[in-house]
């Protein structure tokens, strides 16, 4: 690894932060394995007391050495399978209430895509509805040491979480992973009857009426109540450094649509584009160091998932792969074939 790649590695995982929630379903599920906190938390200063504090979060470096630990104590090459399939939406909290409160799997989705980042920012999906299929399309930001097994911790979550809100458990009829099917491919048929392929978007299909579905057991005029507390939470999570905040937010939009520019943003904050300009001046830093610092950050991690060079380019709001060819060049002093060498 370059020292630029080092650095500029190190510079994504600090922007990216897990719930103490998310740990603590990890650890409880990996202790109900047989196997002690002290293994599960080894080279991290995480303890079980830290994690009693609901609204606090670790670095990404921290989740990922937790999700290693579990696969080298359980030596099972699908753990992240076998540990989203056992999610109880208790585990999730205030927004695993606010799901269960809803009227349909649509708006529990939809609710997840809302209040998402009040426990992580580590994935981001988007539902979209493509003829008779849906479609739920997966970022996932942070290392890639454990990648594949939070991905598809995710895969196997989403019908267990399904079954617990309306009794009926989803089943795909296409799964789409940048990682692929790891060996023994077998063991995606036991969760999903379908083996996930190699493609350059992390995605999940299945026939659009099970968004239809309803809610067992709802209580739909508690939904203010729990969005009313996920949003104090977001309230006091932004009381970061305002650097800290426009980064997370050009991050969360990148594979989504185009990068954000400087007028969208002082459009989102309310305020005028010098106003902006002026507060990360404040910080040491400035509107273009920050949206660069995501390109950078991401255009490696895209380039490490084998994405091809014009997918990148349009990820990151480039005109054409050329210019963003130019720009990496500039970044980190290789071509983008010359970095995948390397």
């Amino acid at each position: 690894m370059t020292k630029h790649e080092d650095s500029q590695t190190e510079g994504a995982k600090s922007t990216i932060r897990i719930s103490n929630t998310i740990i603590g379903g990890l650890g409880y599920l990996l202790q109900a394995m047989g196997f002690k906190p002290e293994q599960i938390f080894a080279q991290t200063n995480v303890t079980p007391d830290n994690l009693r504090d609901t609204d606090g979060a670790v670095d990404e470096p921290t989740y990922d050495r937790i999700f290693q630990n579990g696969v080298e104590l359980t030596g099972n090459a699908h753990l992240g399978l076998h540990l989203g399939s056992q999610l109880t939406l208790q585990q999730l909290g205030v927004l695993g209430y606010l799901l269960m409160n809803s009227d349909s799997f649509m708006q529990a989705l939809k609710a997840y895509e809302n209040f998402q980042s009040a426990i992580g920012d580590s994935i981001v999906l988007k539902t979209s509805i493509q003829g008779s299929k849906a479609r739920i399309a997966f970022q996932i930001y942070g290392g890639e040491l454990t990648g594949r097994h939070r991905l598809e911790s995710f895969f196997s979550s989403l019908p267990a979480a399904c079954k617990e809100l309306t009794g009926r458990e989803l089943q795909y009829t296409r799964i789409g992973s940048v990682y692929g099917a790891a060996n023994p491919e077998a063991e995606y048929k036991k969760f999903f009857k379908i083996i996930p392929e190699k493609s350059s978007e992390n995605y999940v299909e299945f026939n659009a009426e099970y968004l239809n579905l309803l809610i067992i057991n709802s209580v739909p005029e508690l939904t203010p109540v729990f969005e009313g507390q996920l949003q104090e939470k977001l309230n006091r999570l932004d009381n970061s450094s305002f650097s800290k905040k426009l980064k997370r937010k050009i991050s969360r939009r990148i594979g989504q649509e185009k990068m954000e520019s400087l007028e969208s943003m002082s459009s989102f904050f309310n305020m005028s584009d010098r106003a902006l300009q002026m507060k990360l001046e404040q910080e040491n830093t400035s509107f273009r160091e920050i949206h660069e610092s995501c390109q950078s950050e991401f255009a490696i991690r895209f380039l490490k998932s084998g994405s091809s060079t014009a997918e990148i380019a349009y990820a990151l709001g480039f005109s054409e792969p050329s210019a963003f060819q130019r720009a990496f060049k500039r970044w980190t002093g290789q071509t983008p074939g010359q970095f995948r060498q390397s």
